[in-house]
């Protein structure tokens, strides 16, 4: 996180509530790793890193307004202004209570990653 922070091209954002860190998410450019070739780099940002105490219990489904997507929509503006339009989101599949807020916010899974040992 202390290098993210001495980056130009990201944004570190923190929530704050009664003086303790509740959340954070850092809005990136994506890597042209995680993406086929045929698509512009440069209008897509990566979210690889967001958490909020919202889903501290990964289980649970988020409902309502949550202070995670006041972090989300944070980032959002962001890319906007670096004038990235779309998004990718890493999150776990089973992180029920961040993946309902992304799919309420219009996310929808795009990459499936499978691993076999």
């Amino acid at each position: 996180m202390r290098s993210s922070l001495t980056l130009k091209d990201r944004d570190v954002l923190v929530a704050v509530e009664a003086g303790e860190v509740r959340g954070y998410v850092i809005a990136q450019p994506i890597s042209p790793l995680l993406v086929p070739t045929a698509h512009d780099v440069a209008s897509i940002g990566a979210i690889d890193d967001f958490y909020d105490d919202d889903f501290a219990n990964v289980s649970a489904l988020s409902t309502g307004k949550s202070k995670g997507g006041n972090l989300l929509a944070a980032a959002e503006s962001a890319f906007a202004r670096r004038h990235v339009d779309s998004a990718l989101v890493v999150c776990p599949a089973a992180w029920l209570s961040k993946v309902s807020l992304l799919e309420r916010r219009g996310y929808r899974t795009a990459k499936l990653w499978m691993l076999r040992r």
